[in-house]
C-alpha cells in the first residue's frame, strides 16, 4: 500500500476564489444541508477563515508524525486536515509546524485534534481550527496515509475537496460540485446587465432556476391546499355573535353570583 500520495487533482484557484465569497451555512444550505463537518471544530479566533483544496492526514492518537510529512508535500494554498481519532487530549499541533506552514503559504491547519500555542499561532495569522485546546505533547512514531480519502468531523473526505471554514464551522465541497455549489450558493436571483439601449437577464443556472420553480410550485400548493374554506369563515361569523352573548352571559351571572363560580365552571367544562 502507498502511505503517501504526492499528487491529487486540484481546483482551479478562481473556483476557490469565489466559493469563499461565502459562508460556511450558505454553502452548506445551497448544497442539500451537506458537508457540514462536526459542530466540535472551530477556530481557535473567531475571526480566522479560509477556503482551499484539503490535503488529507491521518495521525496515530497522540502522534503527528505523519502531519510533519504533509507539510513538506503541501502546496501553497492547500489546506491540512488531520485526523487522529478525536484524541482531544493531544496538542498535535503548535508554534512551530504553524511558522513551517506559514512560511509555504498552506491556507489553514483543521484538526480534530487539539493544539496549542493558540496566542502565537493567532499572531501568526494562520487559520488554526481544532476538536479542543491542549497542551498536552505528542509522539513522532507512527505512520499513516497522506492523501487517501479519509473520514472527518462524520464526512467522507477526498483529497482536493474544498473545504470552507469561518467562525460558524467548517464545510467540505466536492471538487467536481464546485461550480454548481456556486451558482446555488447565489441563490434564486437573476443576473441582469442593462445598458441605454438594451437589458438582458440570464438565469444563473439550469438546476438552480429548476429548484426555484419547484419550490414555488410546492409554496402554491400548499397555498391553495391550507386555504380556509369560504364556507367555513362564513359560518364562523354567523357564530360569533352567539358566542359572544353565552360567554358574557355565564359571565354575568357568576359576578352576580360568586358562589356559583364553581357550578359555571364545571358547565363550561373546565372543571
Amino acid at each position: 500500500m502507498i502511505h503517501v500520495k504526492t499528487k491529487f487533482e486540484r481546483p482551479d484557484a478562481d473556483v476557490v476564489s469565489r466559493l469563499a465569497a461565502f459562508s460556511s451555512a450558505t454553502i452548506h444550505e445551497a448544497q442539500g444541508r451537506r458537508g457540514a463537518l462536526s459542530s466540535r471544530i472551530k477556530p481557535i479566533d473567531r475571526s480566522m477563515s479560509f477556503c482551499g483544496p484539503a490535503v488529507t492526514v491521518a495521525c496515530a492518537p497522540q502522534d503527528n508524525l505523519m502531519l510533519q510529512v504533509a507539510i513538506h508535500y503541501a502546496q501553497a494554498g492547500d489546506v491540512v486536515l488531520v485526523g487522529a481519532q478525536e484524541m482531544t487530549e493531544a496538542g498535535t499541533f503548535g508554534d512551530v509546524l504553524g511558522n513551517a506552514m506559514k512560511a509555504k503559504g498552506i491556507a489553514a491547519m483543521v484538526t480534530d485534534s487539539g493544539v496549542r500555542d493558540t496566542q502565537d499561532l493567532i499572531e501568526l495569522g494562520l487559520p488554526v481550527f481544532s476538536g479542543s485546546v491542549s497542551i498536552k505533547g505528542t509522539v513522532k512514531e507512527t505512520l499513516g496515509p497522506i492523501n487517501h480519502p479519509i473520514v472527518f468531523g462524520d464526512e467522507i473526505i477526498y483529497p482536493g475537496d474544498i473545504l470552507r471554514g469561518d467562525a460558524d464551522g467548517v464545510v467540505v465541497i466536492r471538487r467536481e460540485e464546485a461550480e454548481e455549489v456556486i451558482a446555488l450558493s447565489q441563490g434564486p436571483a437573476t443576473t441582469t446587465s442593462a445598458n441605454s439601449s438594451s437589458c438582458t437577464t440570464t438565469a444563473a443556472t439550469p438546476s438552480s432556476s429548476a429548484a426555484w420553480r419547484r419550490s414555488s410550485r410546492r409554496r402554491a400548493s400548499w397555498s391553495k391546499t391550507n386555504r380556509p374554506h369560504r364556507a367555513g369563515r362564513a359560518s364562523w361569523k354567523a357564530l360569533r355573535p352567539a358566542l359572544w352573548r353565552a360567554f358574557l352571559g355565564g359571565f354575568l351571572g357568576m359576578v352576580e353570583a360568586p358562589c356559583q363560580w364553581q357550578g359555571a365552571l364545571r358547565c363550561y367544562g373546565f372543571c
